[in-house]
């Protein structure tokens, strides 16, 4: 049961991300994630999508994704390569995500090597009652 949710999971978030995944404007450094509440969030829908966003240089500069009265999903450059004085670009992104009375989970998106590369995160989130979030974030155009 947990493999077809997943497998429907990451069926959507392709489905969703493949218009995008070839940029003609670059950096990529916009964000979006889709959400799939398995129980995880009382009162919400199975799936959740996220604000579109673009990450600033300013790894000081949180961006809103998505918040309910439960959870807030940011997200923020991790790290910013310099090569050029006036060329810096974002080589990963970090989540961040807060919980009402609960943990702030930080997830770090694996470095690329240039800025036309995609950066991706994708985790699950799950509760003692075997309810799960799985969350799945990807560089856009």
């Amino acid at each position: 049961m947990l493999l077809k949710k997943i497998n429907t999971f990451i069926v959507l978030s392709l489905l969703l991300f493949s218009s995008h995944s070839f940029s003609k404007s670059f950096p990529l450094n916009k964000i979006g994630c889709t959400l799939i509440n398995e129980g995880y969030l009382n009162n919400d829908s199975n799936i959740l999508k996220s604000n579109l966003v673009e990450l600033s240089t300013n790894i000081n500069k949180d961006a809103l994704l998505y918040k309910n009265n439960q959870i807030a999903v940011m997200a923020k450059a991790a790290t910013v390569v310099q090569t050029a004085p006036q060329k810096p670009w974002i080589s990963s992104f970090e989540l961040i995500v807060s919980q009402k009375n609960k943990d702030t989970v930080r997830v770090r998106s694996s470095p690329r090597i240039n800025d036309s590369e995609k950066m991706n995160i994708y985790f699950v989130i799950s509760s003692e009652e075997s309810s799960e979030l799985l969350i799945s974030c990807s560089a856009r155009e």
